[in-house]
């Protein structure tokens, strides 16, 4: 995705140059394997929501290049467009937690993100 949206990479750095001065952290929420991760969301919103999304995501300039269509298209673009946020997360000069998404940990990872943004001096 990189290679073929540079500017992304400047965007994204414009994007931190303005936030910076306000200190911002970033909790980052990502999945070690995207494209399942989309085949359990799709499963879980329902046939109607995944009509809808993929429906919209195909006809992106992006998709179209790829000729992804459908639900399988939306399952590709989310797990191109997952790997490259991490991209750019990782290279990211934010303080930032990441977090992997596990099905019902959600109170973990809000004490984890609690401690962090504590730990940042953040208010709550």
């Amino acid at each position: 995705m990189e290679q073929e949206h540079p500017n992304t990479d400047v965007y994204f750095r414009r994007f931190v140059e303005i936030i910076q001065p306000l200190s911002p952290a970033l909790i980052y929420l990502c999945t070690d394997n995207a494209l399942e991760h989309s085949h359990n969301v799709a499963a879980h919103r329902g046939a109607d929501w995944s009509y809808k999304v993929s429906t919209y995501l195909q006809e992106t300039p992006y998709s179209m290049a790829r000729n992804w269509k459908g639900e399988p298209g939306m399952h590709l673009f989310w797990s191109n467009y997952a790997g490259r946020c991490s991209e750019l997360v990782r290279r990211s000069e934010l303080a930032t937690l990441t977090l992997m998404t596990v099905p019902g940990d959600a109170r973990s990872q809000l004490s984890k993100s609690i401690a962090f943004l504590r730990g940042m001096d953040v208010r709550i």
